[in-house]
């Protein structure tokens, strides 16, 4: 892809303009979640979001994945990073407020805040995000680094072939444990339009929110994942999973018997519905 500028702040003044897909990295309109923007004088950046299907309780990789554009587009656009740059995710989190109602975030109606947090070192971001449905229901936030591309492709062929051990540290509320694997389902709204020469980020958290459900987890309340190495496409990395009784969990990533990427949250188990 050519790096093209960004010529202007898209929705200055606090006026709502569209989001164009190639500003969340979507080439089909469908798949960009954002649907209008506006930034404050503060440079803070609010936007219109919607995650399929419409009306449903978002998963947690749904409103991860409302963030992660919202960040995509703020960088771009405020930041003024061209189109065609990498962009590599580190670490992104987000977290359900108790005051949120039954801490579900519906699918239609939300607005997602994006601010810049600072950065610690240069070509890197540090993002905050508050996603409102009402009310206050989510908090998060990223960071990611930002790399033209020539410089990408340096850093893919110096990918360090050494091993690195894979720990799990005891837990004395371990109550489960089992193992998964990121099979990617091109199928999920969250993946869809989202093409990488490695496994992306959303991959590894879309398929341990996917484990949890199938054993009896019914919603995720909050998620952090940090990324510590490129997960390939083969051989098909694994994942294990250590659910406490007081329900967080830790899921360790592997591929080629190195630790590639940790994701940790808490969770709430199935509630069987009402008959009232």
């Amino acid at each position: 892809m050519n790096e093209t500028m960004i010529s202007r702040p898209a929705g200055a003044n606090g006026v709502w303009m569209p989001v164009p897909p190639a500003l969340v990295h979507k080439t089909h309109g469908e798949n960009a979640w954002l649907t209008e923007v506006r930034t404050y004088a503060s440079g803070e950046q609010h936007a219109r979001y919607h995650t399929p299907p419409e009306g449903a309780d978002a998963r947690i990789s749904e409103l991860i994945e409302v963030q992660r554009q919202a960040g995509l587009h703020y960088v771009h656009t405020q930041l003024g990073i061209p189109i065609g740059f990498v962009f590599l995710l580190e670490q992104i989190s987000l977290r359900r407020k108790a005051d949120a109602t039954h801490g579900k975030l519906r699918a239609s109606g939300g607005v997602v805040a994006t601010f810049n947090r600072g950065t610690r070192r240069k070509g890197e971001a540090c993002l905050g995000f508050t996603l409102h449905s009402g009310g206050t229901a989510a908090e998060g936030e990223a960071r990611v680094r930002v790399v033209p591309s020539n410089a990408y492709e340096r850093l893919r062929s110096r990918s360090d072939p050494s091993p690195m051990l894979v720990k799990t540290a005891p837990s004395r509320l371990q109550a489960t444990q089992w193992n998964g694997v990121v099979a990617p389902d091109s199928s999920d709204p969250v993946l869809r339009d989202h093409s990488n020469d490695h496994l992306s980020g959303m991959a590894v958290i879309v398929a341990v929110e996917g484990e949890l459900r199938e054993r009896g987890i019914d919603r995720v309340d909050s998620l952090s994942a940090e990324f510590h190495l490129y997960l390939e496409h083969t051989p098909q990395p694994t994942f294990t999973v250590v659910l406490s009784t007081d329900g967080t969990f830790r899921a360790l990533v592997e591929q080629n018997g190195r630790q590639c990427a940790t994701i940790a949250g808490t969770a709430l188990p199935t509630v069987e519905p009402s008959n009232r």
